[in-house]
């Protein structure tokens, strides 16, 4: 058996065949159709699913259940009489179990890809399953979503997502005589149901003659999927949330705290930040980025912070301006001062973060986090970020990232941390000091003058 070549039906003594065959001359110039050579080396179909769920997750244990149905002979029929039973009595179940490694990673998203068997594997090899003879048998493939099940793992306060794929496939299979006189899958093709689509086919693709022919490869990345297996695709997804919907500043999906340090901290000034969070490509494979999150401000003791005049409050039952609604890959301002925090609800794990401050004149910045790379460890800035930059995680220097959430509830936290200046206990920032020495120095230099002028009079 080859896969996606091009091949030249053979002359065949039947008029009715024959004219099938004319038909079926034109796939054979298309790479996209798998061809079988005979009754021993028959063309192969299978199906492939691809289950996505962000990084840090846990892989849910679920069944997928896919059902292939007879649609009809020829190119329109709906009579099914002779049309053998495909797969295992008319369906395929491909299974995950709970924790189960992914197959590869790509940008934060574990992809666990599995292939079924060859569908066509039961028909006899004597040709007597084709009923109907030579000629063209159309099935229709498609996700049992009653039956198919993700099983998820139970947790307070959190919320779970998951979404079948509404794909469904019609298979067209090319039945001809080898050599011998049995009848055998010539050549197989699939292609998308109109309107329905497959998160891996967006936009047109996936739009015409589809592969079906079995693969042995394994990926490395999404766009490798439908090279080295079935193109026949249906893709489902997982995710859940790190904390409640209800805002509650016991329990929340990302903290970013600011922390002022030095002698004499000025405890009201507001720092600028700059925070980017991006939803998972699970919960947004077509990258639409229209998710958005609530985050509140939360001061040291517990009450919540209006974002528009610092004022107080307890209740988080208040219109838009007493929150920041931070939108996905969406850059969003807040400010803090020292002792508040910005909490982030519903959050997806595998999120992906970046936070960067504003840098005042004055200040040496430090920052900790304890989610991606370089968790838990101090970065400092670099002495070639000036005033009035923006910077934080990711950078080049020290933290390249992606940073993305881990899962638990209340686990991922930011502090940016500011140290004043220094402070000394003169009162006197270091900023300072090159400048009152130059100072002491003048004033040194005057004393010597009178100094020396006073003894020439004396001299005198």
């Amino acid at each position: 058996m080859t896969r996606k070549t091009n091949h030249i039906f053979k002359v065949v003594s039947s008029v009715a065949l024959a004219l099938v065959m004319c038909f079926s001359m034109v796939l054979t110039t298309s790479a996209d159709i798998g061809t079988g050579n005979s009754a021993s080396d028959p063309a192969e179909a299978a199906i492939t699913k691809v289950y996505m769920i962000p990084t840090n997750t846990d892989v849910p244990a679920a069944k997928f259940i896919f059902k292939i149905e007879a649609a009809g002979l020829g190119e329109t029929g709906t009579d099914t009489t002779g049309m053998p039973v495909l797969g295992k009595n008319g369906s395929e179940t491909v299974t995950f179990t709970l924790y189960q490694g992914e197959t590869f990673m790509h940008e934060g998203t574990q992809y666990l890809v599995v292939q079924t068997d060859d569908i066509l594997a039961n028909i006899d090899p004597n040709g007597n399953d084709w009923g109907a003879g030579a000629g063209i048998y159309r099935y229709t493939i498609y996700e049992d979503q009653v039956n198919s099940v993700i099983t998820p793992n139970p947790e307070t306060d959190r919320e779970e997502h998951k979404h079948f794929s509404t794909a469904s496939y019609e298979l067209w299979i090319y039945v001809e005589e080898d050599a011998n006189g049995t009848l055998f899958a010539r050549y197989v093709f699939a292609k998308l149901v109109e309107g329905t689509k497959d998160a891996y086919y967006p936009g047109s693709e996936g739009d015409g003659k589809l592969d079906p022919t079995p693969g042995d490869v394994e990926p490395g990345e999404p766009d490798e999927i439908r090279d080295n297996y079935s193109e026949i695709i249906f893709t489902n997804r997982y995710w859940k949330t790190n904390g409640p919907t209800t805002p509650t500043h016991d329990k929340n999906s990302l903290a970013i705290t600011k922390t002022v340090g030095g002698s004499n901290p000025n405890s009201e000034k507001l720092y600028n930040f700059e925070v980017t969070v991006k939803t998972p490509v699970a919960a947004d494979p077509l990258g639409n980025n229209d998710q958005t999150y609530k985050a509140y401000k939360v001061n040291a003791a517990g009450e919540y912070v209006r974002i528009a005049d610092e004022s107080t409050y307890t209740s988080v039952d208040l219109p838009t301006e007493a929150y920041v609604t931070l939108t996905s890959n969406t850059p969003t301002t807040v400010k803090l001062k020292d002792g508040e925090r910005l909490l982030v609800y519903n959050l997806e794990v595998g999120a992906k973060v970046e936070v960067k401050e504003q840098i005042v004149a004055g200040t040496g910045t430090e920052y900790t986090h304890s989610f991606g790379p370089n968790a838990g460890t101090k970065i400092e800035k670099p002495s070639n970020v000036s005033s009035g930059d923006w910077w934080g995680f990711p950078n080049d220097a020290a933290d390249k990232g992606p940073h993305y959430t881990m899962n638990g509830i209340n686990i991922n936290t930011v502090e940016f941390i500011n140290t004043v200046g220094g402070q000394p206990p003169t009162g006197l920032a270091v900023d300072d000091i090159p400048y009152v020495v130059l100072i002491g120095m003048a004033v040194l230099g005057i004393i010597g003058f009178l100094a020396v002028k006073s003894r020439k009079r004396v001299e005198d």
